[in-house]
């Protein structure tokens, strides 16, 4: 009877506790806690883009690691307090954006679920390589982010929105028409950094595609540059075999580093630039344009090769 008791007496505190609107993370008591000896550098570091459904909200309070400061290969424990209004329940994840896609190891210490409410956390990532950390809300049934905050220290801060303001405009209103949407998804147009690797500049890119056909031995009808906007484009017209010549010698180049390519059997478009080299708040803009741009190209190329 006592345990019974006991355990009705738990079961009405835990109700008030959902009454009064607290929520709880779950999971996260059961999980052992992470030792200080495991973290013992405290990180510093400021917060930087935020986004957030009214209600909700995410403050980080430490940042400790397996090394004095963040930085690739490094393990870090973020704790912090949340807050969800906006519905019932979500996926409460540290994740880093990356400069470049890889396979990213995940640790399931990453991840908690958290309901409507108030709460504490407590997550662990592993870094593999230079990026954005951001503790973010997840819906439960996967999906796209629907709030973030990002944090960190010198290069490793993004200070700006990852997603353009116009675009989350686009998803949210119903009176723009299909191509207004598409534009706003898009961003805008990328601009050259104030500083530049020579490599990466119009006469930079014709010089070192032109000295790879020469080298590999392949046979180029003609090479296009669009300038039009940043990152700068590279469109051959070759046969394939030459083509796959010509970009294993230019790729020998440790600067360069393709960004995706659209290609045919005798047209070939794509980027060398790696696309850390676009301004960070860019980026994310950069990537969606370079595919449409691909495919402008490829096909104004084909317009005028035959």
């Amino acid at each position: 009877m006592r345990r019974r008791t006991k355990a009705l007496r738990w079961a009405g505190l835990l109700a008030a506790a959902l009454g009064a609107g607290w929520g709880l993370v779950l999971c996260a008591g059961c999980r052992p806690s992470p030792s200080s000896s495991a973290f013992p550098y405290p990180i510093p570091f400021q917060t930087g883009s935020a986004e957030f459904q009214p209600g909700d909200g995410i403050a980080i309070e430490s940042v400790t690691g397996t090394r004095p400061a963040l930085e690739s290969g490094g393990s870090y424990c973020v704790t912090g307090t949340y807050a969800l209004a906006s519905r019932d329940e979500a996926s409460l994840a540290l994740f880093e954006t990356l400069t470049r896609r890889i396979v990213e190891p995940f640790d399931p210490r990453q991840e908690i679920r958290v309901i409507r409410g108030a709460g504490r956390f407590r997550l662990i990532i592993a870094v593999p390589e230079k990026g954005y950390l951001h503790v973010s809300f997840y819906p439960r049934s996967g999906g796209r982010s629907f709030g973030k905050l990002y944090f960190g220290q010198g290069d490793w801060l993004l200070r700006e929105p990852v997603t353009p303001a116009p675009v989350a405009a686009a998803f949210a209103s119903a009176r723009l028409d299909p191509n207004e949407r598409l534009m706003a998804y898009l961003g805008r147009p990328g601009t050259r950094p104030a500083t530049l690797d020579p490599g990466y500049s119009r006469g930079g890119l014709l010089a070192a595609v032109t000295q790879a056909a020469r080298a590999s031995g392949a046979t180029v009808r003609s090479i296009s540059i669009d300038d039009s906007e940043f990152p700068y484009l590279v469109g051959i017209v070759c046969p394939r075999a030459d083509f796959e010549k010509l970009a294993a010698e230019l790729f020998k180049n440790s600067k360069y580093r393709t960004t995706g390519s659209v290609s045919g059997d005798d047209i070939h478009v794509f980027s060398p630039t790696p696309i850390e080299i676009c301004p960070p708040e860019e980026r994310i803009s950069a990537q969606r344009r370079l595919m449409v741009r691909y495919q402008m190209l490829y096909d104004r190329l084909s317009q005028s090769a035959f």
